[in-house]
């Protein structure tokens, strides 16, 4: 996807927090803004380095088309990796088979204390490229016991520029799901404490079941099926759970990307970036 004014801002918030520093991009990142085009050339190199502090720019990908400094096929281990101050993946996983692959690789390129940035696709972006993400995967991924902190996540609306929202890490079996018309982002920033890379991720809500649900609960499931049945024998009572269906599909507002959702907060980004010194384009 390149570097697009969700992108751009980004990495303003990000360079706020911690110097960019020594950079390297996951793919070689297009400038997708037309008035840095014209100045800084296609790619964010000269962008980064000119104006967001970025010492030196790397970049990583498969294949030479776009000019990459490096070469390397990232759905395989990377060998002998450089370490960087920033990693930036604005749109490049999502095209890698291998997905636990390229997330450890971009791991390997962090250094100790270094920052992690990636915006990808979440909502209706299907046919993008293989995968969708979901904040979830952030938050398992980049723990504190897989050796990482301050991790933090955002969904932006592709429609709404002037706002994000920031997700609430889930806790207590819950789910921080969302709903939407418009395509989302996932946007997450974490930093990389130490480098026992473990990588043991599984999904939250599923860990806390199995830590907090008696095995006996299990019957409930073959229960649950025999009621299903009963419900689809009888007309009317299928009829009362096609209403109570219907009736909860109408309060989809609650996961939806709104402010009344409890696992979101809107947020303006300008009140994000009001401290940095960089200037909007």
């Amino acid at each position: 996807m390149g570097i697009d004014l969700h992108g751009l801002n980004f990495t303003r918030y990000a360079a706020r927090k911690k110097p960019l520093a020594k950079v390297a991009t996951i793919g070689r990142q297009s400038l997708a803004i037309p008035s840095l085009q014209a100045q800084y050339g296609p790619f964010c190199e000269l962008y980064l380095m000119g104006q967001l502090g970025a010492t030196s720019v790397d970049s990583y990908d498969t294949s030479p088309y776009e000019g990459a400094s490096h070469l390397a096929d990232l759905n395989k281990p990377i060998t002998s990796p450089a370490q960087y101050d920033t990693i930036i993946d604005f749109g490049t996983t999502e095209h890698i088979y291998n997905v636990a692959q390229v997330f450890e690789n971009i791991s390997l390129l962090c250094a100790c204390g270094g920052q992690i940035l990636h915006v990808s696709p979440a909502n209706n972006f299907c046919g993008h490229g293989f995968f969708q993400f979901s904040p979830e995967l952030y938050f398992s991924l980049y723990s504190e016991e897989n050796g990482y902190r301050e991790t933090e996540v955002f969904l932006a609306d592709l429609d709404n520029t002037r706002h994000w929202f920031s997700v609430t890490r889930p806790q207590l079996g819950e789910r921080a799901q969302s709903t939407s018309k418009s395509p989302l982002y996932v946007l997450c920033r974490t930093v990389m404490h130490n480098r026992n890379l473990r990588h043991e991720v599984q999904q939250s809500d599923y860990i806390h079941s199995w830590a907090t649900t008696p095995p006996e609960s299990q019957a409930q499931s073959s229960l649950f099926r025999t009621a299903k049945k009963l419900v689809k024998s009888s007309p009317t009572m299928y009829a009362a759970a096609l209403w109570l269906l219907r009736h909860r599909r109408a309060k989809q507002d609650r996961i939806g990307l709104s402010g009344k959702n409890r696992h979101f907060k809107k947020v303006p980004v300008a009140t994000l970036l009001k401290d940095q010194k960089h200037p909007a384009p």
